[in-house]
């Protein structure tokens, strides 16, 4: 039996056909509608596209950003696009195939993938963490979805380092960059070696650590997010704390991380540290999981 899965993002929903064993056997990419009806009706059609010609669909598996309660498939989350609180998202797909529905957490459903067949594989207790714009994560125990009693279990990003600055996102190791950029430009003028055209973004940041000051303000962040995580992972006391989003993709931020981690903490006997392994998969293949395994709900 298949799985339709989709992971819907504020950019774009990514969406595949996923199997018994969690393998993406077709896959598809498309920007996201906004407009209320517009959205739904782009949700129906990617459904009815993948289910055509097809009589092994078990259902359908969605991810997407939000408080999600699983059962009853409310979202409670208006941080992103209101279209993804206007419908239920489950009751109405349910309504339009006849198929079973699954809704949940876009970092649970990468959670659940990445113990399923990607890094945390074999893993009963884990911390997931998406270092992005924004920082996410889902916390696995006892090879189940911790979720709270609001649906909020693991959104680290609401932490403090103190009042009123949050810890973590890559938006905010961006801004401090590009502002001492600005004022390289404004104080050098033609001699400076970033121009006009320079832009900031994680490439640029990895690519110019020769520069002291850019590593400065690098190693600065790793140091606040590395005391988040290491504060997290010391209260759950989890066996695993997996890294995902893009910078977890350059590997020398991995080990720096994991190096800063198990310097002001205590946890290099029993916490591995490692990077996602499943990318922009996860979201898919966890709805799809998810869908077919109800214990894990």
């Amino acid at each position: 039996m298949t799985v339709i899965a989709l992971d819907i993002g504020g950019t774009c929903i990514k969406y595949g056909l996923v199997d018994q064993e969690g393998k993406e056997i077709a896959s598809g990419l498309v920007a996201t509608e906004t407009s209320n009806q517009g959205f739904l009706n782009q949700v129906f059609s990617i459904i009815d596209e993948m289910r055509q010609g097809r009589d092994d669909i078990l259902g359908i598996g969605i991810s997407l950003p939000g408080f999600v309660n699983p059962a009853t498939g409310e979202n409670t989350d208006f941080t992103v696009w209101p279209c993804f609180i206007a419908f239920n998202l489950k009751e109405e797909v349910e309504k339009h195939t006849g198929l079973p529905v699954c809704v949940e957490n876009d970092s649970n459903c990468a959670a659940i993938a990445e113990g399923k067949v990607g890094a945390a594989k074999g893993c009963d207790n884990y911390l997931m963490v998406t270092v992005g714009t924004g920082l996410g994560g889902a916390i696995v125990t006892g090879g189940k979805l911790m979720r709270g009693a609001h649906f909020k279990a693991g959104e680290l990003g609401f932490l403090m380092l103190e009042k009123g600055r949050f810890p973590g996102a890559t938006s905010d190791l961006v801004r401090r960059v590009a502002d001492y950029v600005k004022e390289c430009k404004e104080g050098a003028g033609d001699k400076t070696q970033y121009s006009d055209e320079t832009l900031v973004d994680g490439r640029f940041i990895f690519s110019h650590m020769s520069d002291s000051r850019v590593r400065d303000i690098y190693l600065s962040w790793l140091e606040e997010l590395a005391i988040t995580l290491g504060n997290v992972v010391s209260i759950l006391d989890v066996d695993m704390l997996l890294i995902g989003g893009g910078i977890s993709e350059e590997p020398v931020f991995i080990n720096d991380l994991t190096d800063k981690i198990y310097d002001l903490f205590p946890l290099k006997e029993y916490t591995k540290i490692k990077a996602c392994s499943l990318g922009n998969q996860a979201g898919k293949i966890g709805a799809a999981i998810l869908l077919k395994d109800k214990e894990r709900m």
